[in-house]
């Protein structure tokens, strides 16, 4: 994801302390940022809380980002080490959770229709946090498999099968609840 040049010279000016250029590039990225952390935690307040202490570790290490060009993936890897942080305090691994992984097994490949935008957000909801942001990710932030695993900090195999099995979950969760009519992909 390449920033054009008038993002690049923001991102160097707020590196050289320029408080407007830093407002302007938290306008810019707030909104994407908090759409993402919003799928990693359970509730809107504590989202606005995790892209806090986002801002403030963005705020206090601009200067040390070495390529203004990276900025997306950087911002992306602070707001995930912050969400992360807020599960490491509240998440344990649930009995519902093992059950989930192991019905993955059974689930059929999957394709989604912006029609069932709202159904999917909530299965989203619903899935680790693991899975929940590789979807995020790749398929509503659109960083293509390579820039997710440089984000979540895994190899591109890994981000890719968490993708495949979070596909599959959606689906079972969604066809199990019957709350919309999935468009099967076509097989040559």
């Amino acid at each position: 994801m390449a920033l054009a040049e008038a993002e690049l010279l923001l991102v160097r000016r707020a590196q050289m302390g320029d408080r407007d250029a830093l407002e302007a590039i938290v306008r810019g990225w707030e909104r994407r940022l908090l759409y993402y952390i919003r799928r990693l935690v359970e509730d809107e307040e504590t989202a606005w809380d995790v892209l806090q202490e986002t801002w403030v570790q963005v705020i206090g290490n601009i200067r040390k980002l070495r390529d203004p060009n990276s900025l997306p993936l950087w911002l992306y890897r602070i707001a995930r080490a912050a969400a992360m942080s807020h599960w490491r305090e509240r998440y344990t691994r649930s009995e519902t959770q093992v059950d989930q992984e192991r019905a993955l097994e059974t689930a059929e490949e999957v394709t989604f229709t912006r029609e069932e935008a709202d159904a999917v957000h909530w299965a989203l909801s619903q899935l680790s946090p693991e899975h929940r942001e590789a979807l995020t990710l790749h398929f509503l932030e659109d960083f293509p498999v390579d820039e997710v695993a440089g984000i979540v900090g895994v190899p591109a195999g890994t981000v890719k099968s968490r993708i495949y099995y979070a596909k599959r979950l959606v689906r079972q969760m969604l066809d199990k609840d019957a709350k919309c009519h999935w468009t099967e992909p076509t097989r040559s």
